[in-house]
C-alpha cells in the first residue's frame, strides 16, 4: 500500500511538472534574459550566454555554454553544450547530448538522451518516445509519461511513469514504479500501418527488463499481464506485480414498485396534468378571453382546415428554426468581411432571440393553449345542449372540457393519439384565428 501511495505521489509530481511546463508557455515572459528567434538559432561552441536564454525557432542547436536557464520551443532542439540552469523545452524532436547542471522539463514527440548526456538533477518528460541511450546519466529521478521508453543509460535515483511499452537495459539506483501496457498479439500485423506516421520506431507493448539491467531498489509495475524479466537482471529490492484496479461502477438501485405505487404515480401524473391545464386555462380566459373563444369558433366551423393548418405549422417550425440560424451565420460572415463588427453582434442577438421566440412560443401553444381551445369548444358544445346560457360562459365550459380531455388522455395509446390530434387541431385553429384577426385589421385600416 505504501509503495502504491508513493507511486501515485511521484506520478502526480510528474504530471504537475508537465502542467507547469504548459503554463509556462501560456504565461507572457517577463523575466530578464537574452531572446533569440528565426528559422534556425545556433549557439556556437565558443559562445557563452551570460543570462537566461529564450529561444523560439524551427531548429535550435546549443553547442556553447548558457550560464542561466534555457527555455526553448521549436521543431527540433539539440543540446550538445552546457546549460548551468534549468532546461525547459518543447519540440517535435529533442536531443540532449551535453551537460545540464539542473532540472530538465521537456515535452515532445521523440526525446533522446545521447551517450554523452549528463543531467545533474531530475528529468520530467512527456511525449511519444523517450530513449536514454547507453552512457547517458540522470543524477536525480526520472518521471516519464508517453507511449514508450527505452532506458539503457543510468538514473541515479528513482524512475516513475506510465507508458504502453517499457524496456529497462541500464541502471536505476532507486525504486521503479510504473504503469505499463500489456502485450498486443496484433502488434506485428499493425506495425506497417503505424510506421507510416509515427515519429520513431515503435516498441511492442509490454514491459521488459533485459539481462544486465540493474535496479537498486524495488520494482513495482502495474500491467494487464506479467512483464518479461530476464534472469541476468539484478533487482535488489524485489519485484511487485499488480494488475490495474478497474474503476468502480456505480450501480443504480432499482426500486421495485408495487401495483399500488404504480397506480398512485399514474394518478398523480393525471392530477398534475389537470391542474396545469386548469391554471393556464383560467389565466387565458381571464387575460385574452376573446382570442381563445375565436380560436374555438374557428375549430368548430373549420375542423378539417384546422387539422391541415396545424400540420403546416409543425412543418413551418421545423424548417424555420434551422433557416433562421443559417441566415444568421451567413449575415454575420458577410458583415464581418465588410468590417461591420457592431452589426454582427446585433444580427447574432436578433437571430438567437427569433429562434428562442419561435421554439418557446410553439412549445407553449402545443403543450397548453391547443388543449384549452379544444376543451373550451367541447365543454361549450356539451353545455349548450343542456341549456344555451350555460354554454355562453367562458369558465365552466373550459373546466368541463379540460376534465373530459384529461380523462380521455389518460387512456393508454389511444390517449396519446387523441392528444396528438388535439394538438394539430388547436395549432390550426390558432393559425386561422390569427389570420382572421389580420384580415379584419387590414379591412379596418382600408
Amino acid at each position: 500500500m505504501k509503495g502504491r501511495f508513493n507511486s501515485r505521489v511521484r506520478k502526480g509530481l510528474a504530471i504537475l511538472g508537465i502542467v507547469l511546463l504548459s503554463l509556462f508557455w501560456l504565461t507572457p515572459v517577463a523575466w530578464a534574459g537574452e531572446f533569440k528567434g528565426g528559422d534556425e538559432v545556433i549557439v556556437g561552441p565558443d559562445e557563452v550566454v551570460e543570462d537566461d536564454l529564450y529561444v523560439g525557432a524551427e531548429t535550435i542547436r546549443i553547442e556553447g555554454t548558457i550560464k542561466g536557464d534555457l527555455i526553448a520551443a521549436g521543431s527540433e532542439i539539440i543540446v550538445n553544450g552546457t546549460v548551468e540552469g534549468d532546461f525547459w523545452g518543447t519540440a517535435g524532436y529533442i536531443t540532449i547530448n551535453g551537460e545540464l547542471q539542473d532540472d530538465v522539463r521537456i515535452a515532445g514527440g521523440v526525446l533522446t538522451l545521447g551517450p554523452n548526456a549528463r543531467i545533474a538533477d531530475d528529468v520530467f518528460a512527456a511525449g511519444y518516445s523517450f530513449d536514454a541511450m547507453d552512457g547517458s546519466t540522470v543524477g536525480g529521478s526520472l518521471f516519464w509519461g508517453g507511449y514508450q521508453a527505452e532506458l539503457a543509460g543510468e538514473v541515479e535515483e528513482d524512475f516513475y511513469g506510465g507508458m504502453g511499452a517499457l524496456e529497462i537495459a541500464g541502471r536505476i539506483g532507486g525504486n521503479v514504479a510504473v504503469d505499463v501496457g500489456e502485450p498486443d498479439p496484433d502488434f506485428e500485423a499493425a506495425q506497417p500501418f503505424f510506421q507510416t506516421w509515427v515519429p520513431a520506431p515503435m516498441l511492442p507493448p509490454g514491459f521488459r527488463v533485459t539481462e544486465g539491467a540493474e535496479i537498486g531498489g524495488k520494482l513495482t509495475y502495474t500491467s494487464g499481464s506479467r512483464g518479461e524479466i530476464e534472469s541476468g537482471a539484478e533487482i535488489v529490492g524485489g519485484v511487485a506485480y499488480q494488475t490495474p484496479v478497474p474503476s468502480p461502477v456505480e450501480v443504480e438501485e432499482v426500486k421495485v414498485l408495487t401495483s399500488q405505487q404504480v397506480m398512485l404515480n399514474w394518478s398523480l401524473d393525471q392530477l398534475r396534468r389537470l391542474a396545469a391545464l386548469l391554471l393556464v386555462g383560467l389565466l387565458l380566459v381571464w387575460v385574452v378571453p376573446g382570442p381563445v373563444r375565436e380560436a374555438a369558433t374557428a375549430l368548430q366551423t373549420r375542423p378539417w382546415g384546422s387539422l391541415g393548418w396545424g400540420i403546416l405549422v409543425v412543418i413551418f417550425v421545423c424548417v424555420a428554426v434551422p433557416v433562421v440560424g443559417f441566415l444568421m451565420v451567413v449575415l454575420d460572415l458577410f458583415l464581418g468581411v465588410l468590417g461591420f463588427g457592431g452589426l454582427v453582434v446585433c444580427i447574432t442577438g436578433l437571430g438567437i432571440l427569433t429562434n428562442t421566440t419561435i421554439v418557446v412560443g410553439f412549445l407553449i401553444a402545443a403543450g397548453y393553449v391547443t388543449k384549452i381551445v379544444f376543451s373550451l369548444l367541447v365543454g361549450r358544445m356539451i353545455l349548450e345542449r343542456i341549456r344555451d346560457s350555460w354554454g355562453a360562459g367562458r369558465v365552466w365550459p373550459m373546466v368541463l372540457g379540460i376534465v373530459l380531455f384529461t380523462i380521455v388522455r389518460a387512456i393508454p395509446i389511444l390517449g396519446w393519439f387523441i392528444g396528438l390530434i388535439v394538438t394539430l387541431l388547436g395549432l390550426g385553429a390558432l393559425w386561422l384565428m390569427v389570420g382572421e384577426a389580420c384580415r379584419r385589421r387590414r379591412a379596418a385600416l382600408a
